[in-house]
């Protein structure tokens, strides 16, 4: 019995180890996305706000993909949708440890520097008030 719980543990952590990496994967992402595009007026209204991510329908022809539309996400998709990606995220576990963590690293610099960024033309636009009072 006590074997048979402890495999099953160590089944369970695994699962999870590959959703945890394919989630800090799909973060990290977001700092250097593959492609970014301003949302159509036809998006406007189709919002995910109990989910994480968004989904678009997408085709591929002539060599591109062509978004064809959005689907109003719900937990259970993300949840299908992560559980599958982890399948190739995590194929050789090994690597995926070692460039998910290479990742995530040089996505929390870009960010960094994006925030840094912003604060700095925040301030070059408006260094102090009248009152002296820091912006």
């Amino acid at each position: 019995m006590g074997v048979i719980n402890s495999q099953q543990e160590a089944a369970e952590a695994l699962a999870k180890e590959k959703i945890d990496l394919t989630l800090a994967f799909l973060r990290a992402r977001i700092e250097m996305p593959f492609a970014s595009f301003d949302a159509p007026k036809g998006f406007d209204g189709i919002d995910s706000k109990s989910c994480e991510f968004e989904y678009v329908i997408c085709c591929q022809m002539g060599g591109k993909y062509h978004v064809i539309g959005k689907l109003p996400a719900e937990i259970e998709v993300e949840n299908y949708a992560v559980k599958q990606f982890s399948t190739m995220v995590t194929k050789n576990l090994e690597m995926a440890r070692e460039r998910v963590a290479e990742l995530v690293e040089h996505s929390e610099r870009l960010k960094k520097e994006r925030i840094d960024g912003y604060q700095q033309l925040r301030k070059d636009a408006a260094p102090e008030s009248k009152l002296g009072i820091p912006q």
